[in-house]
């Protein structure tokens, strides 16, 4: 890594310096040669070989100036990290099959697909930061990434009821789907599930149980954006949710950086989940609110 360079000798000339005049030069050619040393190190070859430092390094980098988006999964499948880091992002666009509920003229409701549109950037918020987690072991070298932008406006309920937590919610039973079917088109196998912990009940307004899933997508927890419990409403919240991401802490203005509300996993009470407000705040609301609140997805890319 310091391409070999030999000390030996300028150690040796100032243990053996006896005038003053020989005593500084020895002194000065010694800083010159660990200066030389110092300035030949690789630290590419360092950072590479340690590749999980890149959680502690935001850059921000535009990656589709460099690479495919299946090149940049081949790269991460492989546990290739060396030119990713966090922050860094994709753009990415297209068209989403939303699940909506409406109303007929005669006040029947039904589900219904509509087709949004969106532009966005897919920014890396970690980096293996769900190894060695799950009732299943997860153990694939990964990427974490979070659309810069809500991808679209939606409830979490379509009544105001957190009844059997986020796993009965009308997000992950109708939207977490359609979002799946649309993101395994963007990058197929490499869109991999983990085996989460989530609330699956809720009793005297506080998620009373958990049930270990395997999800493809998820909403953010408190801890995993601001990493801390905040208005969750018991420890079945946060579950396998566990760990702030790193893009969070280097870079906390990318919380609330395109200033939208979006919606967390965590139940609040009965009547609400918790969710990010525009302007920072991690509030609590009706579960259906609507049309305010929007989708922002974890995804695990490997």
């Amino acid at each position: 890594m310091a391409n070999n360079i030999d000390l030996t000798t300028a150690i040796e000339n100032v243990r053996n310096a006896y005038y003053g005049r020989d005593v500084r030069q020895a002194f000065v050619d010694a800083l010159n040669a660990v200066e030389a040393a110092v300035n030949n190190i690789d630290l590419s070859q360092v950072i590479t070989a340690h590749a999980i430092s890149h959680n502690s390094i935001f850059r921000g980098a535009d990656l589709s100036a460099k690479y495919s988006l299946s090149k940049l999964c081949e790269m991460v499948g492989n546990g290739d990290f060396s030119d990713i880091f966090i922050g860094d992002y994709f753009p990415i666009s297209g068209v989403i099959s939303v699940p909506k509920e409406n109303t007929a003229s005669d006040g029947a409701t039904s589900i219904v697909t509509t087709s949004v549109e969106y532009s966005t950037n897919l920014r890396i918020a970690g980096i293996n930061t769900y190894l060695a987690t799950g009732a299943t072991l997860f153990d694939k070298p990964h990427i974490v990434m979070i659309p810069d932008d809500i991808l679209f406006k939606t409830p979490m309920n379509l009544s105001a009821s957190t009844s059997g937590g986020y796993k009965s919610s009308f997000f992950n039973t109708d939207i977490v789907p359609a979002l799946k079917t649309h993101f395994s088109e963007k990058f197929g196998s490499h869109l991999l599930a983990r085996h989460v912990s989530i609330s699956n009940a809720v009793q005297s307004g506080a998620s009373a149980g958990f049930e270990w899933l395997d999800e493809y997508l998820t909403l953010p927890t408190e801890i995993e954006l601001f990493g801390c419990s905040i208005r969750s409403s018991s420890p079945y919240d946060i579950g396998s949710g566990n760990r702030q991401l790193p893009l969070f802490r280097l870079a906390p203005e990318y919380i609330t950086k395109q200033r939208q509300h979006y919606w967390l996993s965590a139940v609040a009470s009965a009547k609400e989940f918790c969710y990010v407000d525009a302007d920072g705040e991690c509030g609590r609301i009706a579960a259906d609110s609507t049309p305010d609140i929007g989708a922002r997805p974890i995804l695990t890319i490997g």
